[in-house]
């Protein structure tokens, strides 16, 4: 079964086992857990130049870039 693949980008995610990195992560191990989620998960991370310390046209045009390579996947903001 191939898995589900989320993805968040951002300048202040901290990387792989940051804070940001971390709360999503348990978030999903939680729903994991109680049988939310049936299969296993992928996390993307991709950092951006977005805010608070650059743009939204920077968060907003990566995202379109990175998504191009993935059909049928889409955008969503939060």
């Amino acid at each position: 079964m191939d898995p589900i693949k989320i993805g968040w980008l951002g300048s202040a995610l901290g990387g792989p086992d940051g804070f940001s990195d971390r709360i999503h992560r348990m978030a999903f191990d939680e729903a994991i857990d109680e049988g939310l989620i049936d299969r296993p998960v992928e996390f993307v991370i991709h950092p951006e130049n977005g805010l608070p310390r650059g743009t939204a046209k920077n968060a907003t045009e990566g995202a379109s870039k990175r998504l191009k390579h993935w059909n049928g996947a889409t955008a969503k903001p939060l």
